[in-house]
């Protein structure tokens, strides 16, 4: 094994896209009442409520974040 890549193509669908939005949304209310980072809890949120793999969940936040980040960059 090279550092756990198997090489190889994973199919996955995902479910419950409504639970993952309530859980999105609330990751954004917390993280902005608390002012810490709400990347972990969306995370959870995919991997939990979707059933995404982790790989696919790690970079699914990494992307809202990106988007978030920018916009308020221009702004």
């Amino acid at each position: 094994m090279n550092g756990g890549s198997s090489k190889r193509e994973v199919e996955y669908h995902g479910v419950r896209w409504w639970l993952a939005e309530i859980i999105m949304f609330f990751s954004g209310f917390i993280s902005g009442m608390l002012g810490i980072g709400g990347g972990a809890l969306k995370v959870l949120g995919l991997d939990w409520a979707m059933n995404l793999p982790m790989k696919v969940s790690t970079a699914t936040s990494n992307f809202m974040i990106g988007v978030t980040v920018a916009t308020s960059g221009w702004i």
